[in-house]
């Protein structure tokens, strides 16, 4: 009870923390943004995963990764990434009930936190995630997980996830960007994405479209990584970086870092996400994929 307690009380600030799946009407993004796909037989996962219930503890890493502001002021509604499970049974299973849809084993959900961009100037030497502007969690049963026929260079089969950002709830926002349902890149040329995958505690809304907390569950503590970012050949920018992810005790607010930049790892560069907006008719899209762009007028 004292543990259900003290995560309500880091997670729950009324006002501040709301789900957006009522609240936001609009529909999911359908065209790219921004594209950064794995490829077969390359790359790795990065371990990006985090217990709920322990702040500090471990596992609790954070993995970001650059992307551009190619389409300024249009909501990025949908983000999509690729990742892969570090040990046998702890990927997801076919539901019993619902042929096509697996669910996890593992996982209760992911984070999914955008940041500003700290130059390698300003940063000491490399590029790195500046202020967050907002986290969006994603409870497992909004996330639309894919098994791929990929295996990464470290043998580890890779899946797909995909979820709507209007099926998410919005903590914490600090910025203009964050809105519930969407993230509409504005004047910075430059944002980071940090995606983690969460155990511990499900994600609770007592109310739809308002505030919710982690209710912790009584699996056993995870000691070692068990979810990991799987990479891209392709790069947008700066090096992605690794840090840790946690929330300080009397504190409401996300903790990332200290940051380190990743160096590549076998053809493994960025990371593997695509971002997908709903962009107004006739606007001309500007796609980038890893580091060229493309433009597409949308009809």
């Amino acid at each position: 009870m004292e543990a259900q307690r003290a995560v309500r009380r880091l997670f729950a600030v009324a006002g501040v923390v709301a789900c957006a799946v009522s609240a936001f009407a609009e529909g999911p993004g359908t065209q790219l943004k921004f594209s950064q796909r794995p490829a077969p037989n390359m790359g790795l996962n990065r371990g990006s995963d985090f217990d709920a219930r322990f702040f500090p503890g471990f596992p609790n890493w954070a993995v970001a990764d650059d992307f551009p502001n190619a389409l300024p002021n249009v909501g990025i509604r949908t983000v999509r990434w690729w990742g892969s499970y570090f040990a046998p049974g702890t990927e997801p299973v076919p539901d019993p009930t619902n042929p096509g849809r697996f669910v996890p084993v593992t996982e209760e959900g992911f984070s999914l936190t955008f940041f500003r961009d700290i130059p390698a100037g300003a940063a000491g030497g490399f590029s790195m995630p500046g202020l967050d502007l907002g986290t969006y969690v994603a409870p497992a049963s909004s996330v639309r997980i894919t098994p791929t026929p990929l295996i990464g260079w470290d043998q580890h089969r890779v899946w797909q996830y995909e979820v709507d950002l209007k099926n998410t709830c919005l903590d914490h926002p600090r910025g203009p960007e964050a809105r519930p349902g969407e993230f509409v890149q504005l004047a910075d040329p430059i944002y980071w994405l940090s995606v983690s995958a969460f155990n511990g505690a499900s994600v609770v809304v007592p109310s739809p479209g308002g505030d919710w907390f982690f209710e912790p569950n009584n699996d056993p503590p995870i000691t070692s990584h068990w979810w990991g970012w799987h990479t891209s050949p392709d790069n947008f920018m700066d090096l992605p970086t690794m840090g840790m992810i946690g929330m300080p005790a009397g504190s409401t607010d996300w903790l990332f870092g200290p940051w380190q930049p990743i160096p590549p790892e076998h053809m493994g560069v960025g990371q593997a996400f695509e971002l997908l907006v709903v962009p107004a008719p006739g606007a001309v899209l500007t796609l980038a994929i890893g580091g060229l762009l493309v433009l597409r007028r949308r009809r």
